[in-house]
């Protein structure tokens, strides 16, 4: 393990036992909060919103390959424990151009 260490004017000092087991509480904390997750998550969903309509551009196929993604992106929260382990689905043109190139 590399030496932590803080800059308190222009003087590196060695951080403390203490100070390194906040910061780990912290790092752990924050690996547990979905907040940032769930808002991504609103976002992605908030944007794809129209592929569900009645009149999208979309064949029956391309909108429940959609629909089967917004799923995925619903689950997100519930589907994990910690936020380093978020696997975001790719959405359906990007995973059939990933398909497409895996087959060539």
């Amino acid at each position: 393990m590399t030496a932590q260490i803080k800059v308190v004017d222009g003087v590196e000092i060695p951080l403390t036992d203490d100070e390194i087991a906040e910061i780990e509480a912290r790092a752990a904390a924050a690996d547990q909060d979905f907040m940032f997750v769930r808002s991504q998550r609103n976002g992605l969903l908030a944007a794809s919103d129209w592929t569900q309509l009645a009149d999208a551009p979309l064949t029956a196929e391309q909108q429940a390959a959609w629909a089967v993604h917004r799923q995925a992106l619903r689950d997100l929260p519930q589907s994990y424990s910690r936020v380093s382990e978020v696997v975001w689905p790719n959405d359906p043109p990007t995973q059939a151009a990933l398909d497409a190139a895996e087959g060539a």
